[in-house]
């Protein structure tokens, strides 16, 4: 049988276990918006272009597989 001292004990390294938690993950959530301080759901502005899109080059239109390959020739 555990005494009341071996409960609270138990009781208060739990508790420390779960502020410890809550601060780790406050810290990496700032750490987060630190290093990424842009939110990912603005729309681009500008002259931007989905790289899923078709673009059109003259009468044809270019394949993915083509776009694919032009973006990882010139880094485009």
């Amino acid at each position: 049988m555990h005494s009341i001292s071996d409960w609270r004990r138990w009781l208060r390294f739990l508790i420390m276990v779960a502020v410890l938690a809550y601060f780790i993950f406050h810290l990496l959530q700032y750490a987060s918006r630190w290093v990424d301080p842009f939110e990912r759901r603005d729309q681009p502005g500008g002259g931007a272009v989905k790289v899923f899109e078709q673009l059109h080059e003259g009468d044809g239109f270019v394949l993915f597989k083509d776009r694919l390959l032009f973006f990882f020739w010139y880094g485009e």
